[in-house]
C-alpha cells in the first residue's frame, strides 16, 4: 500500500493567490510591515523583507493523506480518484501514475529486457547467471548457459552482436500473468572488437 500526500509549493501559493483574490490584501499587509525599514536599511533589504511578509502570510493549503493499494501491472497513465468530501476540500482528486525508470530493467509492454555480459570463457564452457529479480519479494533469476550456446546462436543472427535469452514469466507483471524476461547476452571479446573495428573505421574516414 502507498500513502499519497498532496500539497502545494511556494509557487503554486503564489498563483493560488493571486487567482483567488487575496494577493492584494496579503501584499499590503506585507507592505505595512517591511515599509517602515526603508527609512533603517537599503531599500534590497527592504524589498527583501517584503517577499518575506508576503510569503509567510500566505495562507496555507490543508495538506491530505490519501492511502491507496497500486495494484500488480498497473502502467503509466493509470488514474487513482478520490470523490470530493470534506478532506478535499469537496472536489475531486485525481492521482495520475508516473512510471520511473529502472536502474537494470527496460519496460516493453509486459516483458522485461535487461544486458549482460559474460567472458569468453564463460561463453564457450557455459556457465550459470544470476540475476536480482524486479522486486526483492521475488527468488533470483537463474539463466544456465550452455557450452558454446550464445556463441553458435548469436552468428546466426542478422545483427550478430547478441544472444537474447528468454525467461518465461519473470517479466511484468499484469492481469493475465507475468510477461517474460528478455536477456541480451553479449560476449566481452566481441564487444571490445567491435570497439575497436568502428575506431578503424573512423579513422579511414578522416584519412579520407
Amino acid at each position: 500500500s502507498k500513502f499519497l500526500r498532496v500539497h502545494d509549493n511556494l509557487w503554486e501559493q503564489y498563483l493560488a493567490a493571486f487567482r483567488g483574490g487575496s494577493a492584494k490584501t496579503v501584499a499590503l499587509q506585507a507592505a505595512a510591515t517591511s515599509l517602515p525599514l526603508i527609512f533603517r536599511t537599503s531599500t534590497p533589504l527592504t524589498a527583501l523583507a517584503f517577499v518575506l511578509c508576503f510569503s509567510a502570510r500566505l495562507p496555507r493549503p490543508n495538506r491530505c493523506i490519501f492511502p491507496t493499494q497500486i495494484r500488480p501491472g498497473w502502467k503509466a497513465g493509470t488514474k487513482i480518484k478520490y470523490a470530493a468530501n470534506e478532506e478535499t476540500g469537496f472536489c475531486e482528486v485525481v492521482f495520475v501514475i508516473k512510471e520511473g525508470k529502472h536502474k537494470k530493467y527496460a519496460r516493453e509492454g509486459n516483458n522485461l529486457r535487461t544486458k549482460v555480459v559474460v567472458s569468453k570463457a564463460e561463453a564457450r564452457k557455459g556457465c550459470q547467471i544470476l540475476l536480482e529479480p524486479l522486486s526483492g519479494h521475488e527468488q533470483p533469476i537463474k539463466i544456465n548457459l550452455r557450452p558454446g550456446e550464445v556463441k553458435a546462436t548469436a552468428a546466426t543472427t542478422a545483427s550478430d552482436e547478441h544472444y537474447v535469452k528468454v525467461i518465461k514469466g519473470r517479466g511484468w507483471p499484469g492481469r493475465k500473468g507475468r510477461g517474460d524476461l528478455l536477456v541480451d547476452i553479449d560476449i566481452e571479446e566481441r564487444t571490445e572488437h567491435a570497439s575497436k573495428t568502428r575506431k578503424r573505421r573512423r579513422g579511414k574516414r578522416r584519412r579520407d
